[in-house]
């Protein structure tokens, strides 16, 4: 073989083994746009525990910076405690099991430690990597299961208000039954005995409309079918047809401009909001007191405001008034679900609009809520 022909074949040597080393390259940095291209944190360890990569979602969740948590003992920096609060040993930690085993296991239910101190609830896996037969280490995927946990508190709440106050109108409907059964005869105790079942219906009527309301927001499924609104033959119309369910409608006075301009707004879910706040309103005002509805144009937006004359709301309930499932700690006591305000305030939000409450002890509160005009 003549030079030329050994410096060609040194050449193509050459050549082959810079194409093999991009092709190198090109596949790590496939791998790393992977590992990046996921909201799953995910880790690797050696057989020392310590973290031998470790992608952008990990180390965000975890509190770190990537090249903070290389060559790191990750048990020691963010697997040390148990959910108690107790001491984790290495050797009780799964994700060591994982490649002691050589098999892989999942955990639904641990915490992870952030650089802050602070723990999150996470489910994890961990699997052997082995390499010609031989474990070197493991791979570690995590998710953060806040959310999921909220969701579960969320419906052993639903489970809880259920099970507790909806047993107590079936109760008066029970109880005031069997009355009927017992004096059949007297005209004026079954008469009352039927009012309370009515009442009592009614109300529970009402927690069910609640809930299923309140699922239906949580769950985004809320559809409004807006229309031209009418605000004054809209509520004259709503307090004749609920004065004779509903005690002390006699009480509430509507204020409203004649030439107030009409509202874009789903009718029965705007019959919903006035419902709320107006039983409220009465509810929480003294018998011979006035409840008071007002509507005013702002801007490109009708104002209306529901005033009582009552107990007003105490400093410590004011910031959570709107909450789902608050219970007043101060002197106001809704009787039901805790749902009533909660839901008037998605449903004000649905439409565009905003609610606040304006209110001062001993002498009443306002709330006001607003509309978009009709365009």
């Amino acid at each position: 073989m003549d030079k030329r022909q050994r410096g060609t074949g040194l050449d193509t040597s050459r050549t082959g083994r810079k194409r093999a080393e991009r092709e190198i390259v090109r596949l790590a940095r496939y791998v790393r746009l992977l590992l990046e291209s996921t909201d799953q944190g995910i880790y690797g360890i050696d057989l020392h525990g310590r973290c031998t990569f470790v992608n952008r979602a990990a180390a965000d969740m975890l509190g770190y910076e990537p090249e903070e948590l290389a060559g790191k003992d990750m048990h020691r920096l963010t697997h040390h405690t148990r959910t108690d609060g107790s001491p984790y040993p290495e050797g009780e930690c799964p994700i060591h099991g994982a490649y002691k085993a050589l098999h892989g296991v999942r955990v639904a239910n641990e915490v992870f430690w952030r650089k802050d101190g602070t723990s999150f609830p996470v489910e994890y896996s961990s699997y052997p990597i082995e390499e010609d037969g031989v474990t070197k280490g493991a791979v570690v995927t995590f998710i953060d299961i806040t959310e999921r946990r909220k969701a579960e508190r969320f419906r052993e709440e639903y489970i809880h208000t259920i099970s507790h106050d909806l047993r107590a109108p079936l109760q008066v409907i029970l109880g005031q039954a069997q009355i009927i059964g017992r004096y059949a005869e007297r005209a004026d105790q079954v008469r009352r005995s039927a009012q309370a079942i009515v009442a009592g219906a009614r109300r529970m009527n009402v927690m069910i409309q609640e809930l299923v309301d309140s699922a239906r927001i949580e769950a985004g499924q809320l559809r409004l079918e807006k229309q031209p609104v009418d605000l004054k033959p809209f509520l004259s119309d709503l307090l004749d047809r609920i004065k004779e369910g509903i005690e002390g409608v006699d009480r509430i006075k509507v204020e409203m401009p004649p030439d107030l301009p009409r509202v874009s707004a789903d009718p029965d879910r705007l019959e919903r909001i006035f419902l709320n706040l107006l039983t409220n309103a009465l509810k929480y005002s003294p018998s011979k007191r006035e409840v008071l509805v007002r509507a005013r144009k702002t801007d490109d937006e009708v104002t209306i405001s529901v005033a009582d004359q009552g107990i007003g709301i105490t400093p410590e309930d004011f910031p959570h008034i709107f909450e789902r499932f608050y219970e007043p700690k101060g002197g106001r006591r809704a009787g039901g679900l805790g749902l009533g305000l909660y839901i008037t305030k998605m449903l004000v939000e649905a439409h565009g609009g905003r609610i606040w409450v304006e209110s001062e002890l001993g002498k009443g509160s306002t709330f006001y809520f607003t509309l978009p005009i009709l365009r």
